[in-house]
């Protein structure tokens, strides 16, 4: 997802609940939220991007399991439920 502002964007999300690969633009706050589970990528560059692509075939993320837990369905509904004080 070479985009060029964010910083929270749902497709990357979905991508990591189902274990697909994550490239994202390395120009706003991805990283803190990613760490090392996505290749990162400057939107800008083809070539970047091109290579993204190349290194997602073989790419194996970090932590992925401590990245899915900040994004799970548990954790978005308690926090839904305590914003609307329910």
């Amino acid at each position: 997802m070479p985009t060029f502002f964010g910083p929270t964007n749902i497709p990357p999300i979905e991508a990591l609940l189902l274990n697909c690969p994550i490239i994202v633009s390395n120009n706003y706050a991805m990283y803190e939220q990613f760490g090392d589970s996505a290749i990162y990528i400057d939107p800008n560059s083809v070539i970047s991007i091109v290579n993204g692509i190349k290194l997602s075939y073989n790419f194996i993320p970090y932590n992925i399991e401590n990245i899915k837990s900040k994004f799970s369905t548990e954790l978005f509904s308690n926090r839904l439920l305590s914003f609307l004080k329910i």
